[in-house]
């Protein structure tokens, strides 16, 4: 995933982010659980971890976000 650079940004942009990102987990999240869930399809366990990596970057970069709201309120 791209590093995100939050020193620069206003509390709108970061309100704005903060949504992306947590509309993308949920996405993945959704997307994980339907293709995961299929039953008679064979999924490798490097898929399963592929999604519990990509939403644990994602709940990272939220959490930036979060701190770095904090800081600045």
């Amino acid at each position: 995933m791209e590093e995100i650079e939050l020193e620069n940004m206003n509390k709108e942009e970061l309100k704005s982010l903060l949504n992306e990102k947590e509309d993308l987990y949920k996405e993945v999240k959704e997307e994980m659980i339907f293709v995961l869930g299929q039953t008679g399809r064979h999924i490798s366990g490097h898929t399963r971890e592929e999604y519990k990596e990509e939403l644990k970057e994602i709940q990272s970069q939220i959490d930036q976000i979060k701190a770095k709201m904090e800081k600045d309120s």
